[in-house]
Order: C-alpha cells, then structure tokens, then sequence
C-alpha cells in the first residue's frame, strides 16, 4: 500500500473516531474517479486479530471456501453439516444446529443453539467496530442476566485466510414464530397476551437504559404451546442493542450502509487536498 492510500485510511478510522463536518463544497462532487479511489482503498481496509484482541475478543482461524463451518473444530463439521438456515439479513445468517463440540459452557440440557454469522465487509456496520461490538455485547449481557433477551453463549471472531472477519455468535435458540407470521391469523385473546408480554419486557428494558434500536414485527418471536396459546414473547437480534445515552454515538460508518452516497468520501477528499496530498 502506499503512502497515499496509508494516508487515506489514517483519515477514515480518524473520521470514525471523530467525525468533522461533511463539505458542502460543490466542487469536490464533480470528482467522481477520486471519490471511488478512496472508496477503493477504504474497502481494502480490514480489523486485524489485535485489534479485535485489544477489546478483549478471542479470535480464531477460518476457512473462505466454507465461513459457517471454517470457523469451527474439524470435530464439529459433522455437526453443522446438518445445521438448518434459518434465514439471512442485514447482519449475517442464522443457522439452527446442535451444538458444536468446540463450543463450552452451554447447559446439559440445551439441545438446539442458533448461529450467527456477520461477515465483516467493507461497507460495515457502526455496530461491527471492534469497540462498539464489546458495548453492544455488554448491554446484551445485561438484558439476559435480566431475563428479557435469549442467552448469548458465545462471542468470537473468526479470520479467514484473506484477513477477513466474521462475527459468530451462538445463542439460545427461540423455538417460535416470528410476529409477522402469527399476528394475521392469531386471536385476540392472544393477541392481547402477547402485546402485555412484549410492552412489560420492553418497559423493563427501557427501565435498565436500554434500547434495543431494530424492534419490527420480524424480530419479535412469539412461542406457543402445544395448544396454540401464547407461552413467551422473545425479542430477539439484539445486534443494534445500546445504553440510551449512547444512542448519537459513532453512527458515521452507517453513511456507508447501503447509501450509495460517497459523504465519507467527500470528507476525506477534502483534508488530502488541504493538506496538499492531492494537487488538484
């Protein structure tokens, strides 16, 4: 790399740091093959294992040919093999599967986790900064400990042969119906349980300084008995979950997100030409 694009990505994780104020400068937007070189270069930029071990993450080595499996023991692949995707979104997928041999810690009588996968690109997420994950997963912690969040087992980062990152996360596995599914054909009487349920758990989290930041009828999972009355409403994907005084806190990188916009871009742009970086 050189010293140039060095230079590029010294501004960019400054920009995450501490964001200046987007230029208005008209003329910086008529410079379309600069803006997609800083783009370029930023999209190279990956966490290394010591900075994710700086916030305390223990880190392993995967396989890019496989992510979900590579991730994990060579004992395990037989396991995962038979894992069920559950579905994919904006923060990776979710498999359901038995539990890995290579995970601890999980109780004896847990049979079923769920598995997430987010792969870290470059058009990453605020909440994918190795110190905004560690936040995030403490703010999760409290809400389990609290009994308003399914139980996070285990946390850790996996680093394929490219030097890119996946977040894994394995959790409790909700063995429900997403609101969205159930609300058209459910009763009112349940209906009405399952609005106290979720409005106490909400309330309580709200009590606690916390905001989970993505609650949508997707995210809600609602479990049943047998007989189809409600048992449990589970908020789940707690990825976006923040104390609410942080709530403004290092959101720059969402810019980034799906946009199609070059604001950061345009930032950037503007210190290499102050500082002559750049000759236009």
């Amino acid at each position: 790399m050189g010293l140039l694009q060095k230079r590029i990505v010294e501004l960019y994780n400054e920009f995450l740091e501490s964001p200046w104020p987007i230029p208005e400068d008209p003329s910086l937007r008529k410079l379309p093959s600069l803006h997609d070189a800083i783009i370029s270069t930023i999209q190279q930029t990956k966490f290394s294992e010591k900075e994710w071990k700086k916030y305390g993450f223990r880190v392993v080595r995967g396989n890019s040919a496989d992510v979900f499996k590579g991730c994990f023991c060579k004992e395990a692949a037989s396991t995962l093999k038979k894992a069920i995707e559950l579905g994919s979104g904006a923060f990776g997928t979710v498999h359901k599967s038995r539990i890995p041999s290579c995970v601890k810690g999980i109780p004896k009588e847990v049979e079923w986790v769920a598995i997430k996968m987010e792969q870290v690109g470059a058009y990453f997420y605020e909440s994918q900064l190795p110190e905004n994950l560690r936040t995030h997963l403490t703010v999760i912690q409290e809400a389990v400990q609290a009994g308003l969040t399914p139980v996070l087992y285990d946390t850790f980062i996996c680093i394929d042969e490219t030097d890119a990152s996946t977040i894994v996360k394995v959790m409790e596995y909700v063995d429900g119906v997403r609101l969205g599914d159930w609300l058209p054909s459910a009763s009112k009487t349940n209906i009405s349980k399952a609005k106290q349920i979720l409005t106490s758990k909400v309330e309580a989290l709200g009590k606690m300084g916390i905001l989970h930041n993505d609650l949508h009828n997707q995210n809600i999972m609602v479990v049943l008995t047998p007989k189809g009355a409600v048992k449990d409403v589970a908020i789940i994907d707690s990825d976006l979950a923040s104390y609410a005084q942080n709530t403004e806190v290092k959101r720059v990188s969402g810019i980034f997100r799906n946009s199609g916009n070059y604001q950061i871009a345009y930032a950037i742009l503007q210190k290499l030409i102050q500082e002559k970086s750049i000759v236009l």
